[in-house]
């Protein structure tokens, strides 16, 4: 939207409070790879099992960096390169397009028309979406495995119908990272949003992104939403300051939420120098190269890895500052690594 929106950060529902997603790009085009060129196989899939549900990833008109980019991420998370996603057992597909990249979230679990809400772009229902293209077949790639996992299971965390991750008393780990999870609003900044978590050991956040109608870059500063985030390298205890985290092996964040309510960013950073990724679906895989430091326009520096300044990952829902429409979410987030 060619808007610049904070994101400074207030953890609620612990003690300690704590300061610190090209638009809809999904694979980095403008990042700094050494090359753009398309290759002769030029289309990629991903099978994926996430939080017991299965994905299907689709990726065409690659270039050779970001044949490579994919390949690597889904070994990294535990994912399988086929040469077609699988029409058995589809329920739909989600296609988009995006600086001559297209790209398909395949969903394999539920029904069509809860599928179709998490998806912004065209929806296809069954195996139509794929063509009608057949089972996939594997094809050579690492034999690495993913050396983060999700956050912690741990059963000390309050029993809930709600499928947020755990993390008890509200420290979470995901795979070498650790931090608290915290709920941040733009109501410090003079919105009038609002976020908290309802259960304090769980991924989970509840509030209102308030919209406004701006027209000057104050206002716009000051109306940027609301959301969820975990910090990565932070020591346990009251005040404790989040610290740099450097991800090893790292291509990128593998998420699953149980909702996308309205437009939500991935925003990595440390709130002072941030990029973002506006995400299209309630769960991918997102190279480093698709975060932006300006993702709401064409203009801004692409990622070539994790951020150099990286102490947490936050899910934004932002505050419409078009019309002014108010956004209530209610989500969890469901899946998270790195």
């Amino acid at each position: 939207m060619g808007k610049f929106q904070k994101t400074n950060l207030v953890r609620l529902g612990v003690a300690a409070v704590s300061l610190g997603i090209v638009g809809n790009s999904l694979l980095g085009c403008g990042s700094s790879s050494s090359s753009n060129t398309k290759t002769s196989s030029s289309s990629v899939g991903c099978s994926l099992s996430v939080a017991g549900q299965e994905y299907c990833y689709a990726y065409s008109n690659l270039s050779a960096d970001n044949m490579n980019s994919v390949r690597s991420m889904c070994s990294n998370q535990g994912g399988t390169i086929v040469n077609a996603c699988p029409t058995s057992g589809l329920v739909g597909c989600c296609a988009l397009s995006q600086s001559g990249i297209d790209f398909q979230s395949c969903y394999y679990f539920g029904t069509a028309d809860a599928d179709r809400m998490a998806c912004l772009g065209n929806w296809t229902d069954g195996s139509a979406a794929l063509g009608g293209t057949g089972t996939p077949t594997s094809t050579s790639t690492s034999t690495s495995t993913s050396t983060s996992t999700s956050t912690s299971t741990s059963t000390s965390c309050t029993n809930s119908s709600r499928s947020g991750l755990c993390c008890p008393a509200g420290y979470c780990t995901i795979g070498t990272g650790h931090g608290y999870v915290f709920a941040y609003s733009d109501a410090n900044d003079g919105g009038e949003s609002s976020a908290s978590l309802p259960e304090p050991d769980r991924t989970c956040v509840t509030g209102n992104a308030f919209g406004k109608v701006c027209s000057t870059q104050a206002c716009y500063s000051s109306y940027w939403g609301a959301g969820i985030g975990i910090n990565l390298n932070q020591a346990t205890g009251t005040g404790t300051t989040p610290m740099n985290y450097t991800p090893a092996n790292s291509s990128g964040v593998s998420y699953s939420l149980d909702a996308l309510p309205g437009t939500v960013r991935l925003v990595a950073g440390d709130s002072q120098t941030d990029y973002c990724v506006t995400l299209t679906s309630s769960s991918g895989l997102i190279p480093w190269g698709a975060f932006s430091n300006t993702c709401w326009n064409s203009t801004g520096t692409h990622l070539g890895g994790p951020p150099p300044s990286f102490t947490s990952l936050r899910f934004q829902v932002i505050a419409d500052d078009t019309y002014g429409y108010n956004t209530q979410f209610n989500f969890c987030i469901t899946q998270l690594s790195l």
